[in-house]
């Protein structure tokens, strides 16, 4: 169920509120916008220690302080099968840190888990139209060192 409410902005905040939507994008309303800044920051106010960033392929959930999305902490643990004391020593953060990517999944699991299958689904190409910039490097390894 959706509430309709309204509110009284300054000027300078719509003006503001007008940039956000024009830096999103096509397709986004001012209400949507503020919709989604709103679920975000009682987001980060539940869970201090994530934070939302503008990404190039969009907006994504960070580890607080790192360059660690919160979906990446969780397939690390995913793939290695790892307890919280062992995630905490392989990115070199007390068990609270792990503990806060945990809760975090715990609650939007499907989130996660969509940037998680976004992630293995990656390809050149497909990364190609996201990242126009992208270049494709080749490596060789020689024997002789």
């Amino acid at each position: 169920m959706a509430v309709t409410m309204s509110l009284r902005m300054s000027d300078e905040l719509v003006e503001k509120l007008d940039r956000q939507v024009t830096k999103r994008g096509f397709g986004i309303s001012r209400s949507g916008c503020i919709t989604t800044l709103l679920e975000e920051h009682l987001r980060e106010m539940e869970f201090p220690l994530i934070e939302f960033r503008d990404t190039m392929t969009g907006r994504q959930v960070y580890m607080k302080g790192t360059r660690l999305t919160v979906w990446w902490v969780i397939h690390v643990a995913q793939t290695g099968n790892m307890s919280e004391e062992q995630l905490s020593a392989h990115f070199t953060k007390p068990e609270e840190w792990v503990r806060a990517a945990l809760a975090y999944y715990a609650c939007y699991t499907k989130e996660i888990d969509a940037a998680i299958k976004d992630h293995r689904a990656a390809d050149y190409e497909a990364l190609k139209r996201d990242l126009p910039g992208l270049e494709l490097a080749a490596v060789s390894f020689d024997d002789e060192s």
